[in-house]
C-alpha cells in the first residue's frame, strides 16, 4: 500500500499488535513518517493500540476507523 499521493498507509502493514497490551509507537511512527513523504491517509483500523507520543507531519492526514482506540502513555 506504499504508492503515491492520495495512497492509503493501513498501519496493520506496518506490524501493530492491537492488544492494548504492547506499545505499536515504532509501527505506527513508521507508517507515519512513510505517508509524509508521498503524501496521505494512515488508517488506523478498529483495535486497541499503545503508543508513547507520535509525530504527524505535513500531508498526512490520520483517519481513525470505528471501534479504533488509541492510546497514549508516557
Amino acid at each position: 500500500m506504499h504508492e503515491s499521493a492520495d495512497t492509503l498507509f493501513d498501519i496493520r502493514d506496518y506490524g501493530v499488535t492491537d492488544d492494548g497490551e504492547h506499545y505499536d509507537t515504532d509501527a505506527i511512527q513508521f507508517a507515519l513518517d512513510d505517508c509524509a513523504a508521498s503524501g496521505g491517509t494512515v488508517y488506523v483500523s478498529a483495535g486497541d493500540y499503545l503508543s508513547a507520543a507520535l509525530t504527524v507531519r505535513d500531508q498526512t492526514t490520520l483517519h481513525v476507523a470505528a471501534g479504533a482506540t488509541l492510546r497514549f502513555v508516557r
